[in-house]
């Protein structure tokens, strides 16, 4: 997907979030990410543990935002990275 919006010019960013639950999944996404050659994923991590797993298997935390568990931070992290 990347190299096709590099031919337009463009830079594609995939941004997504976790926390709680789903923390369990960081390792073997990250690894399967690498696997695909995907390296333009941003993770919003919302709370202390998704950032501890997010900064060891993601490189090196590099893409690694901290936020914390809020409604606030919930929708409008999302919204900004629209801009």
């Amino acid at each position: 997907a990347l190299s096709n919006t590099q031919d337009l010019g463009e830079r594609l960013v995939y941004v997504t979030m976790v926390y709680g639950s789903m923390n369990r999944y960081i390792e073997g996404w990250t690894t399967r990410l690498r696997k695909l050659g995907v390296s333009n994923l941003v993770m919003i991590c919302l709370d202390d543990e998704a950032h501890t797993l997010c900064t060891k298997h993601h490189h090196s935390g590099r893409q690694c935002i901290v936020g914390s568990i809020s409604v606030l931070n919930k929708y409008t992290l999302l919204l900004v990275a629209l801009q």
